[in-house]
């Protein structure tokens, strides 16, 4: 098997929380999960997540938001399901010239 071409599917589709008008902790969890099982072979790039979201407080929904798209470029489906998150008021980020609305 020519490994350059099965590269990049390493890993099965991340299952993402469906969007729904309020998530709850089952969303968010299934969303962590799915960024842990995304990132098990990135050393410090969960952890770096999890610190993101233990800090959303003291740095504000903008920074949360603006750390995580960073931490999640090129992962369309959890970007979205971490879209489901964003308080009213704040727009949810573009995915690939798709609007996440």
């Amino acid at each position: 098997m020519n490994r350059s071409l099965h590269h990049w599917s390493r890993s099965p589709p991340v299952a993402v929380p469906a969007a729904r008008a309020q998530p709850d902790l089952g969303d968010a969890i299934q969303l962590v999960l799915a960024v842990k099982r995304e990132f098990a072979g990135v050393p410090g790039k969960y952890e770096e997540f999890l610190a993101v979201l233990q800090e959303h407080r003291s740095i504000g929904v903008a920074a949360v938001i603006d750390r995580v798209e960073v931490l999640l470029a090129g992962h369309p489906d959890l970007i979205r399901g971490f879209n489901m998150f964003i308080p009213r008021g704040y727009k949810p980020r573009d995915l690939q010239g798709e609007n996440s609305n």
